[in-house]
């Protein structure tokens, strides 16, 4: 792998001497270091209010952990699905396959976190209460098992198709 060198990548991929583990390898960075920097500057480093304070739950760590964790074991669950396949673009099916599964998990995300409000509400919780980011945390780790099972399954369905229509 190139982490400086350009041109060296470029003529790999003008020689279409990048095989598809490089590639996955590359995307893997992007799209690990993408999800850690999301991470850092919209959800970690915001967390300061007016008075200048950190408010953080234990939860809110856990969260963002789980974020990281999950899209990394998510990726790789979708790569060696795929490669017990037929083992072939893995990189165009992952790009692909991300937008409805993620475009469903927000459906599911609104519907549920409608519920979750609402329940909040009755119960009484606020939001600065560490139960509310307790419930944040099993509901995000609930819907990140949810749409990281769709994803292995679309790869088992696509990668494993021959071996299924048997």
């Amino acid at each position: 792998m190139y982490f400086w060198k350009a041109e060296l990548l470029e003529q790999d991929l003008i020689a279409n001497a990048v095989s598809e583990q490089q590639q996955m390898k590359y995307f893997f960075v992007f799209f690990v270091v993408l999800y850690i920097l999301y991470e850092l500057f919209a959800v970690i480093f915001p967390y300061y209010f007016e008075d200048g304070i950190t408010h953080h739950s234990i939860y809110d760590v856990y969260t963002s952990a789980l974020g990281i964790i999950s899209e990394a074991t998510g990726f790789f669950l979708c790569y060696h699905t795929n490669r017990g396949g037929d083992n072939r673009h893995f990189v165009v099916r992952f790009i692909t396959l991300y937008l409805p599964h993620i475009v469903q998990m927000l459906a599911l995300a609104i519907g549920t976190g409608i519920v979750l409000v609402i329940a909040t509400i009755i119960a009484d919780i606020s939001t600065e209460d560490p139960r509310f980011s307790m419930a944040v945390f099993l509901w995000i780790a609930a819907l990140t098992l949810w749409f990281w099972y769709r994803m292995t399954r679309s790869f088992r369905r696509i990668a494993h198709a021959d071996s299924l229509s048997v």
